[in-house]
């Protein structure tokens, strides 16, 4: 057994399949294949149910891939351990954000950290807020920059800011006369939200007790997505104040004071070893925040 076995494991076990899992290891799928079986005669146990159409894992298989996870991840920290000693602001560093922050954020952000850390090989990913936290306790992110939640065991949240939520209204509309307006003057007005899945959705319904049981009348993918669908007048959105970018056909507008929003962390592992390199990489982010999060 040796650790390629263990991530040839844990990619069929993501992708469900010999093909797709072998490219995602840059590695052929027959090598791929002969390998799991050498591990499952090391281990003396099935982890796939191989068929033509399909492949899954096993109950001895789905009862052992967290230990093949948790390995993997503790030779990641190993690595990294030995590199903070050597060389602490330098090597790969995976930084996963959420989809309603990071279009906003990351342009101006990942400028300012290459030019700070220009050591360190950044590598950004695009996650919603379940999956995002799945990768890094399972040590494929370093942090996660996301919306605060309910205490996450295992991690460790740094403040980055808060951010208001602001109301995007199509022109013409009544209440763009108003500079603030009040929640309870949302109510009956057609809404338009994110899909589930998207945590913003949920603060969003938190706002007050009528939002949830709401009419709705789409469920956009992303936040450019409900722009659209208010500048074509088909209802009514609540925005972030840094997704609140300059459309022509929409106004925004602010709540009445005080301002709901959200409050945005960075979240890393407690056992992550770089951490004096997380704080700096907070001080930019925080930075960046305060500029767009009017």
């Amino acid at each position: 057994m040796n650790l390629k076995d263990l991530e040839y494991f844990i990619a069929v076990a993501q992708t469900r399949h010999f093909g797709r899992a072998a490219i995602q290891c840059h590695v052929a799928q027959p090598t791929l294949s002969a390998q799991l079986k050498k591990l499952e005669q090391s281990l003396e146990v099935l982890l796939f149910e191989r068929s033509q159409k399909n492949v899954m894992l096993t109950v001895a298989g789905a009862q052992l891939l967290p230990y093949a996870q948790k390995v993997l991840m503790q030779v990641k920290e190993l690595q990294a351990a030995a590199q903070q000693l050597t060389r602490p602001d330098s090597g790969p560093l995976t930084l996963g954000l959420i989809p309603t922050i990071a279009p906003y954020l990351l342009p101006t952000a990942a400028q300012r950290l290459n030019e700070t850390l220009p050591a360190v090989k950044w590598i950004f990913e695009e996650r919603q807020t379940q999956v995002g936290v799945q990768k890094l306790l399972q040590g494929d992110l370093d942090a996660m920059v996301m919306a605060k939640l309910q205490p996450i065991p295992g991690t460790i949240e740094l403040k980055l800011g808060y951010e208001s939520f602001k109301i995007a209204l199509p022109e013409g509309h009544p209440l763009t006369k108003q500079k603030v307006i009040k929640l309870d003057q949302l109510q009956g007005e057609p809404l338009l939200l994110l899909e589930e899945g998207h945590c913003l959705r949920e603060q969003t319904q938190a706002l007050c007790e009528w939002l949830k049981q709401h009419p709705q009348r789409f469920a956009g993918t992303s936040l450019e997505t409900l722009r659209q669908m208010v500048v074509a007048n088909a209802g009514i959105t609540v925005i972030p104040a840094m997704a609140a970018i300059p459309t022509p056909g929409i106004v925004y507008r602010a709540f009445q004071a005080p301002e709901p929003g959200r409050e945005i962390i960075l979240l890393c592992r407690d056992s992550y070893t770089r951490f004096e390199l997380i704080k700096k990489i907070q001080s930019i982010l925080s930075e960046r925040l305060k500029v767009l999060a009017w």
